[in-house]
């Protein structure tokens, strides 16, 4: 019971790294001209400064989709979700 616990704190140890690997979570809020979507990509450059918010250029990425509970979870801490 035990490896089990410590096997599924490692998986999320890991999925929130992976977060802020892909992510820049101190960056402007992002969204796509009909939605929020998230932080910033940290290695993407499809973005465009609109004022006190960032236009993705692009349709979402895979990053985004795989990372979609922590985006919504990030965009209702900076309070737009």
């Amino acid at each position: 019971m035990a490896k089990l616990r410590i096997g599924i704190l490692s998986l999320i140890g890991i999925y929130l790294l992976g977060f802020v690997i892909v992510f820049d979570p101190l960056s402007l809020p992002c969204r796509t001209r009909s939605t929020w979507i998230g932080p910033k990509l940290r290695f993407d450059s499809a973005y465009v400064d609109i004022g006190s918010v960032l236009e993705y250029e692009k349709r979402p990425t895979f990053g985004y989709q795989f990372f979609s509970p922590l985006c919504r979870g990030w965009l209702a801490v900076q309070g737009l979700e």
